[in-house]
């Protein structure tokens, strides 16, 4: 099987500095946590240093580009040798679902 997700809106986790949305497994709950560096790379920089006091400009800036973040989770979470019970993504997982950007 593979994962889908909820459509809870994601809840930021200061001692991480991540954003954390919920997938499903079967019957099995997987939780996805969403870097500094994925959220950067989405382009939510810009909420990113206020995060502790902005917390749901932060969340919304993620809420739009939050489709990426989910593809790139199932992506990564397919490819595993053995089974997750949390998929951590980063700005390199993002690398082959968003558009590239010209230098």
């Amino acid at each position: 099987m593979g994962i889908r997700f909820t459509g809870s809106a994601g809840v930021y986790l200061p001692d991480r500095d991540a954003i954390k949305i919920t997938g499903v497994d079967g019957e099995r709950l997987i939780d996805c946590i969403v870097t500094r560096s994925a959220l950067e790379a989405i382009g939510c920089a810009e909420a990113i240093g206020c995060a502790d006091e902005d917390g749901p400009d932060l969340i919304r800036h993620f809420q739009r580009e939050r489709d990426a973040v989910e593809v790139a989770a199932m992506v990564k979470y397919r490819r595993a040798l053995t089974p997750m019970g949390e998929v951590t993504v980063e700005a390199a997982d993002l690398a082959t679902v968003l558009p590239a950007v010209a230098a």
